[in-house]
């Protein structure tokens, strides 16, 4: 009985040591990264200059705004959805972001590509991330948007399923427009070299 205990208590103490080994050869591994993390020179950016209309900008930051450009807001005082109407049917808003989702993940860069070439522009992979990343957090509200305003006008000769194609469409529509209008404004300097015919 004695041997037992002990092969037993022996075997503990083995498979204890074995972890013990591996963990010593996590962290010396970890310790090893962490050094030459430290000696690799930091990376600083002290200020980029682009010329936009003689501006100099620090920071790009802002929103893609789907079918709207900053020209056609002149004369507009405050554009703002009523809190009411950003509950559209579940079904419907669903549906639609699913097939719209869909629709980014697998159209939108030939869509991209399409207006660089039109525009004899080429975007790098930052801004082509950003445009489909602003793109999709647009989408649950201007589904909900588009939802209440077919529902507040609705066609009686139209179905349901008539009206939801006609929702994606202009989705769709603004999309395009969105994208063309915020490749239209980036300084050439910020998109990356000119595409050559």
């Amino acid at each position: 009985m004695d041997n037992y205990y002990f092969q037993q208590l022996y075997e503990q103490i083995h498979h204890q040591q074995k972890e013990i080994n591996r963990l010593k050869s996590s962290v010396e591994c970890l310790n090893t990264e962490l050094t030459q993390l430290k000696e690799k020179p930091p990376l600083i950016v002290e200020r980029l200059e682009y010329k936009f209309d003689q501006l100099k900008v620090e920071t790009l930051e802002g929103t893609l705004n789907i079918g709207l450009n900053p020209s056609d807001l002149d004369g507009i005082e405050e554009l703002s959805l009523p809190k009411q109407s950003l509950d559209a049917p579940v079904h419907l808003k669903e549906g639609l972001l699913e097939r719209l989702s869909q629709y980014i993940h697998q159209e939108v860069e030939t869509v991209i590509e399409g207006t660089e070439r039109q525009l004899g522009k080429k975007l790098d992979v930052q801004y082509r991330n950003l445009i489909k990343e602003d793109i999709q957090t647009q989408l649950p509200a201007r589904v909900d948007h588009y939802i209440q305003q077919s529902l507040q006008h609705t066609n009686r000769d139209q179905t349901e399923d008539q009206q939801l194609e006609a929702i994606y469409q202009q989705i769709l529509k603004d999309i395009h427009q969105g994208i063309h209008a915020f490749i239209s404004q980036i300084p050439q300097e910020q998109a990356g070299k000119k595409n050559k015919p």
